[in-house]
């Protein structure tokens, strides 16, 4: 079994939009969606419902996430959703409704959510220590994730290298596929992904894919107010 099979994964998520037509169906103070009840009385895991605002894309991600992560030490699991205000933040903790407005509308500004996200993930870098890798399934055609997480995790910081070039639905829909056939994809380092007017593509005459699994189980700068608001392509 390769040595990358027994090294810690930590999966980054990116959000989805908390402005779309899915999102105020939710936020609407008369909705009578189960899902919308549910927000308002008791809470729903954020997870849940990030898969209902993005559908195939969020759910794909997701799941794939929750089939290749482990990382014991890492308080909060190995699965973290970049999320519009609060930084990192489980897929399992419940969000209520004033979350998601919250979410909407930022309303304590783009530095403060820039400063939780950095906080989370060097809380994050922190307990994974050295010998452990962190997968982001999120953009990488621009900086906004990017440029605030590499310094952080740095050469620990990979991509997965099939998904560079398809659309969203077709990511969403290769993830799902290979979590559920529980087959792990090829990952590059983002240190080795070059950004040209807003195309990402992998440095040529590097070497082969960074530390791939073979399937264990189990925001061009810090983001803008639009990507604390989730507004942003994933």
């Amino acid at each position: 079994m390769p040595e990358s099979a027994f090294r810690a994964k930590v999966f980054l998520i990116s959000p989805a939009t908390a402005h779309g037509p899915r999102a105020l169906s939710l936020r609407r103070a008369d909705a009578r969606s189960l899902l919308a009840r549910r927000l308002r009385d008791e809470g729903a895991p954020l997870g849940e419902v990030f898969s209902f605002l993005s559908g195939l894309y969020f759910r794909g991600k997701l799941e794939y996430a929750r089939a290749f992560a482990h990382a014991p030490r890492v308080e909060g699991g190995a699965v973290h959703v970049i999320t519009m205000t609060d930084g990192l933040v489980s897929p399992d903790v419940p969000i209520s409704s004033a979350d998601l407005e919250r979410y909407a509308s930022c309303i304590d500004g783009t530095a403060a959510a820039v400063k939780r996200l950095e906080e989370t993930a060097a809380a994050v870098a922190r307990a994974l220590g050295e010998e452990g890798d962190v997968i982001l399934l999120g953009s990488v055609n621009t900086g906004k994730y990017t440029d605030l997480l590499a310094p952080i995790f740095g050469g620990r910081l990979l991509f997965p290298r099939d998904v560079l070039h398809i659309g969203q639905l077709a990511r969403g829909a290769l993830f799902l596929r290979h979590a559920r056939e529980r087959l792990e994809l090829d990952y590059v380092p983002v240190a080795d992904i070059q950004r040209r007017r807003g195309r990402a593509s992998i440095t040529s005459g590097q070497e082969p894919p960074a530390r791939a699994s073979s399937g264990t189980p189990l925001p061009d700068a810090p983001p803008s107010t639009a990507a604390a608001t989730g507004e942003l392509p994933q």
